[in-house]
């Protein structure tokens, strides 16, 4: 299995990179990644829309939404050892890398890219790939966006808001 050091952000850990993992050896899927086939979900059990989100449209970000995930991809072309720069340590949820807190379950074929945008005053730019063109300028006109957009629903819901 393809694990890696973390570099870059003070407390290191181990990331495994699904991308690495398939670039490497696809033939030989790590035990961590394979689901016991009852435990997987059945067609009929897949919704187009998950019961825990509700799609928004008309929101006024179409322009800002294709710019981040643009930008966001950007992360996943780079080299391990660049990526590493922006590694999730064990003890916080942002960076790049995967969910794996929990070592007794499964895991999904996922890698993320995890940023905190709002409040600004609580992002932390070191877990962000600000020279990647563009990055830094996409993931604020999103966020910006976002926030107004929150802040319109809410307004709708309660109209001090």
């Amino acid at each position: 299995m393809q694990q890696v050091e973390a570099l870059g952000n003070g407390t290191c850990s181990t990331i495994i990179s699904v991308q690495e993992i398939v670039r490497s050896d696809a033939e030989n899927v790590p035990e961590r990644y394979i689901r016991n086939p009852d435990d997987r979900p059945k067609s009929s059990e897949i919704s187009l829309v998950p019961d825990d989100h509700l799609p928004i449209i008309n929101h006024g970000a179409e322009e800002a939404l294709p710019k981040v995930k643009a930008a966001a991809a950007q992360i996943f072309d780079l080299p391990l050892s660049e990526k590493k720069k922006y590694a999730m340590p064990p003890d916080y949820f942002e960076g790049y890398g995967q969910d794996d807190k929990a070592e007794d379950r499964k895991r999904d074929w996922i890698d993320l890219l995890w940023l905190l945008t709002m409040p600004p005053h609580s992002r932390n730019t070191k877990y962000w790939p600000l020279t990647l063109p563009g990055f830094g300028e996409a993931v604020e006109e999103y966020a910006t966006e976002m926030q107004r957009v929150t802040y319109e629903i809410l307004g709708n819901f309660c109209p001090r808001w």
